[in-house]
């Protein structure tokens, strides 16, 4: 058995178990209400940063047990300016120096929802994930600590504006806790170097996997987003699918159509963040509680990937409807 067989055989009889019981690898779920958004990708910029000495966002302290505040993001939230209008926005959120285990979540508007966004620790180095969320009609968004004491670094690289396409929700993942194989690492240090790494070497990648929410529509296509950075210019990344394959109710796994269908150029700005999207079709036809597994890797080998330096992919996403 080859070892992306195996992988997909492991990882599939776990996935398998999970049906019924919430997703493997997933860290969150926010629903968000309204029309399928369009994205611009912006040159990054600093929406907050808590930590002493830097007071972006006009916060110094870290964010307390059971605390919410609230980040005005568009249009001249933080040190960004002229943002465009929109919706919702791609954030990548950095969690520093928590003192406790904790989780964040991050919405728009109403109650606290119970999935989270980030999941900091005591001693974990800056933890990044990439978050997408929408905004109130300020073009603000809010942020709750479970608990114990922890600062925040916030970044915006991407705002969506809403087109009319029907209803759009989010899973959101946590890049560093995703099985990897064939070499991809994680790392760790300055936030901008925090995530998943996929080098220039084989076919570097990462695993996937949940269970259909809910408020999934029956039969209905989804779309599986990579934010992303590369420390070079004018070079292409050439992505590759492992596999596809939904699992069913007491039916054996089906395969699905798992392809790139849009992907951001390489930015003239070294390590501006790029958006990587792909279309995650059913086959033969899926429903709430039944569940997802998906392979992806970057084919670093192949003709067309014409970046030497290394990737990092900071966050992951699927939006359904």
């Amino acid at each position: 058995m080859s070892t992306t067989r195996s992988r997909w055989a492991a990882l599939g009889a776990a996935v398998a178990i999970t049906i019924g019981a919430g997703g493997a690898g997933l860290v969150g779920a926010t629903k968000s209400s309204g029309e399928r958004a369009s994205y611009e990708a912006v040159t990054a910029c600093r929406l907050l940063d808590t930590r002493p000495g830097q007071s972006v966002g006009g916060r110094t302290t870290p964010l307390g047990a059971g605390e919410t505040m609230t980040v005005d993001a568009l249009p001249d939230g933080g040190n960004c300016s002229g943002l465009p209008d929109g919706t919702a926005v791609a954030l990548n959120v950095t969690a520093v120096g928590a003192t406790e285990i904790t989780h964040l979540t991050i919405w728009d508007t109403g109650s606290v929802p119970t999935a989270s966004s980030l999941n900091p620790a005591p001693g974990q180095p800056p933890t990044p994930n990439g978050v997408t969320t929408r905004v109130d009609s300020n073009g603000s968004f809010k942020i709750f600590n479970l608990q114990g004491e922890v600062h925040l670094v916030v970044d915006l690289v991407g705002v969506f504006s809403d087109h009319d396409h029907g209803e759009s929700k989010f899973l959101t993942f946590q890049p560093t806790t995703l099985p990897l194989f064939d070499g991809a690492t994680v790392a760790s240090g300055p936030i901008d170097r925090t995530g998943v790494v996929l080098d220039d070497g084989l076919t570097p990648g990462f695993d996937v996997s949940f269970t259909l929410p809910t408020d999934y529509t029956a039969n209905s296509s989804m779309f599986l987003e990579l934010l992303w950075h590369i420390d070079e210019t004018a070079c292409a990344v050439e992505w590759k699918s492992e596999y596809g394959h939904m699992y069913r109710h007491s039916d054996d796994p089906a395969s699905a159509g798992f392809a790139m269908v849009e992907t951001d150029p390489v930015p003239a700005t070294a390590g501006q963040a790029v958006r990587t999207r792909f279309q995650i079709q059913p086959n033969g036809g899926l429903a709430p509680g039944d569940a997802v597994a998906l392979g992806l890797s970057r084919n670093a080998p192949a003709a067309g990937d014409t970046c030497t330096g290394d990737v990092i992919v900071t966050g992951i996403s699927v939006s359904y409807s």
